[in-house]
């Protein structure tokens, strides 16, 4: 009898066990199924036989079937005709082999709506054994706004790939006409000495090459007055005809100032070539002056700089930007007494604003194109921000600060372009007066606001001629002071980086 009770005593332990794992289960399932019903994603569960036995509030928005419709029916009814003996091919697989290969696995199917449309769906597919019976479960996901943006951004790549293709190559087509252009600009070049020019200009000896333009000493047929002839390329460089035509009906192209390169006659010749006629000068630019000469004293330097801005104030009260201020613009000139007069040169460049709105304003360079020199222009140029005056001021500035102690501000030993634009916009010059203790605080501080970041912080040229005057006049009532050249020059120093040493020869 022993044996017995202790038979059915372990009969009675395992239907206590089965019951309580039972329990366990029920609360799991139904834990399970209250998770289910809240999901934002569509869980769907089916059995074995692919027959339908969970299906949350998220399966009926996605797939347009209630749940009364779906418990017990068979899955193949949400699964596309197509997949359809596939996915039966692999339940009875699953079943006949015991083996599962889609579990853990997120994969890219179509699921079929209520009413017959298909759509993207991803699946996250799991397996689970309840007692004897085997169950999937599938995270259902609608990914069908997914596989448009991802259609869209093709198409956006594709398009983009199409229009850098026609850009590179319309920029080789742009590339192979500038040469062609320069070669034959190049030839007119040299053909140009010896001929005349719409019948009223003679043109002599080549004297001075630029960028996009070549100046030449000429004479006026009718009076045998001596000019200088600056051409132009047609097209595709700094000026083209249409835009000298179109600045030539906004206003007078000169500054009216003794300072200013005077400019006496311009226009378009037969042949199509935009021309200037200006003044002739003798003597040598401010570059070459200080290449080849001895370094220049502090009140030569002030004197200049006042000049520049003289001639600066002049411009901008006529509504005149002249927007490339730099050594190679600041002509020495010698006139017929032999004394020097310095002259302010291409305003041919300028940007003319009076009466006329910032749309409309005459850019000599086209659309898109900021004119100047890498190393001397403003910040808020680069920027494509609104300017005025001031942004001549900051070229002026920085012109003055290489002068006064023979170093760039911009901390760079010339640099490429991109260098200097990076400098003018995130590099913070050193004080004048920490460069050179020996010079003038008001010195200092003038060229310090000159080369403000912001505009609004710098002075106009009125203001800055004002204040050069002053500190011409401080630096006159001291002799050593104003013999004193630029303390990199007295140290045998070339133009540096500001804390680098590169000796000169």
């Amino acid at each position: 009898m022993q044996d017995g009770d202790d038979t059915d005593a372990l009969a009675d332990l395992r239907r206590e066990l089965a019951a309580l794992r039972s329990e366990r289960d029920a609360r799991s399932a139904a834990l399970f199924e209250a998770v289910a019903a809240t999901a934002i994603d569509a869980i769907v569960t089916i059995d074995a036989g692919g027959v339908v036995t969970q299906w949350n509030r998220s399966a009926e928005r996605i797939f347009g079937r209630s749940a009364a419709e779906m418990l017990g029916a068979d899955i193949a009814e949400i699964i596309p005709a197509g997949f359809r003996d596939a996915h039966r091919a692999g339940l009875v697989r699953a079943r006949d082999t015991g083996t599962y290969r889609v579990v853990g696995r997120t994969v890219e199917l179509e699921g079929l709506r209520a009413g017959g449309a298909r759509f993207p769906i991803e699946l996250s597919l799991s397996t689970w054994r309840h007692g004897d019976a085997r169950y999937f479960t599938a995270i259902v996901r609608d990914i069908s706004e997914r596989k448009q943006g991802e259609q869209q951004l093709r198409r956006y790549i594709e398009e983009l790939a199409r229009k850098n293709t026609e850009l590179e190559r319309s920029h080789n087509e742009l590339l192979r006409s500038n040469r062609q252009i320069a070669q034959l600009f190049s030839a007119v070049v040299e053909a140009l000495p010896g001929s005349e020019i719409d019948g009223r200009y003679a043109l002599h000896e080549r004297i001075g090459t630029g960028g996009f333009s070549v100046v030449y000493r000429g004479s006026e047929l009718a009076t045998g007055r001596p000019v200088a002839i600056k051409v132009f390329r047609p097209s595709g460089g700094v000026i083209t005809s249409a835009q000298l035509a179109r600045f030539g009906r906004e206003g007078e192209w000169r500054i009216r100032h003794p300072n200013a390169a005077v400019v006496l006659d311009f226009g378009v010749a037969r042949s199509g070539i935009p021309y200037l006629v200006m003044e002739l000068l003798t003597g040598e630019t401010l570059a070459d002056a200080r290449r080849r000469g001895p370094p220049p004293r502090l009140g030569r330097v002030l004197a200049i700089a006042l000049i520049v801005a003289e001639v600066l104030q002049a411009a901008h009260a006529d509504g005149i930007l002249h927007r490339d201020i730099k050594p190679e613009n600041l002509f020495l000139h010698r006139d017929e007494a032999g004394g020097e007069v310095l002259k302010v040169l291409d305003f041919g460049i300028a940007k003319f604003v009076r009466g006329v709105s910032d749309d409309a304003s005459v850019e000599l360079t086209g659309t898109g194109h900021v004119l100047g020199t890498p190393r001397y222009i403003a910040p808020e140029r680069l920027t494509g921000a609104k300017y005025d005056g001031r942004s001549d001021v900051y070229s002026l500035g920085v012109l003055l600060y290489e002068l006064v102690v023979g170093v760039s501000p911009l901390g760079l030993r010339g640099g490429t372009p991109w260098e200097a634009v990076t400098q003018h916009m995130t590099h913070q010059p050193r004080p004048l007066h920490d460069v050179d203790p020996g010079l003038p605080r008001s010195l200092s501080e003038l060229i310090d606001r000159t080369l403000a970041k912001d505009p609004e912080a710098r002075p106009r040229a009125d203001e800055l001629v004002v204040a050069l005057r002053e500190i011409v006049a401080e630096v006159e009532a001291d002799p050593v002071l104003a013999v004193r050249i630029t303390r990199a020059a007295a140290f045998g120093v070339a133009e540096t980086l500001d804390d680098e040493r590169t000796e000169s020869s």
